[in-house]
C-alpha cells in the first residue's frame, strides 16, 4: 500500500483500488489489469452537520440517543458516561442551535465536530466527537 497527504493506493488480483481526498469529498477507482483499463469511479461525502440535522429531521420519531461520554466541569474535562445502550431521544428546547432539539445531543460548531456514520448492531445513525464528548444518534433497523 502506498500513502501520500490525500491519497492511497492499494494492489489487489484483479486491480488497484486508488483513493484521494478532494476538498470534502473522498473518490475511489478501480482499476483492473485489462488492456482496456477499465476505470469506476464513485463519490463519498463526508458526513456534515447538515446531513446531521437531516436525519435528525426526518427521523425524530424514533431517534435514539448514546451518550458515551460528556464534559464535567468539575474536572474541567470529558468524562465516561458509562452508557452502553442507546435510549429514547428526548426533546429540549435549550440550546437549540447546539442541541438540535434533542437532549444528549451537543454540537460545538465551526467544523469542530468529528461525524461519523454509524451502522452496527442493528443500529443505523452517526457518532459525533468533539471536546465536549461524544455522542451516537441512530435508529433501529
Amino acid at each position: 500500500m502506498k500513502k501520500g497527504l490525500n491519497y492511497f493506493a492499494q494492489n489487489y488480483k484483479s486491480g488497484v483500488l486508488l483513493c484521494c481526498k478532494v476538498g470534502l469529498n473522498i473518490r475511489y477507482s478501480f482499476y483492473t489489469s485489462d488492456t482496456n483499463h477499465t476505470h469506476e469511479s464513485k463519490k463519498m461525502r463526508k458526513p456534515t452537520r447538515a446531513t446531521l440535522k437531516s436525519f435528525i429531521n426526518k427521523n425524530r420519531e424514533s431517534i435514539l440517543v448514546k451518550v458515551a461520554s460528556s464534559f464535567n466541569g468539575m474536572t474541567d474535562g470529558v468524562e465516561d458516561t458509562g452508557s452502553s445502550e442507546f435510549s429514547k431521544a428526548h426533546d429540549t428546547e435549550r440550546n437549540a442551535k447546539h442541541t438540535l432539539g434533542i437532549a444528549g445531543v451537543w454540537l460545538v460548531l465551526g467544523g469542530r465536530d468529528f461525524i461519523t456514520p454509524l451502522q452496527q448492531d442493528g443500529y443505523t445513525g452517526y457518532t459525533v466527537t468533539n471536546c465536549c464528548g461524544k455522542f451516537s444518534v441512530a435508529v433501529k433497523n
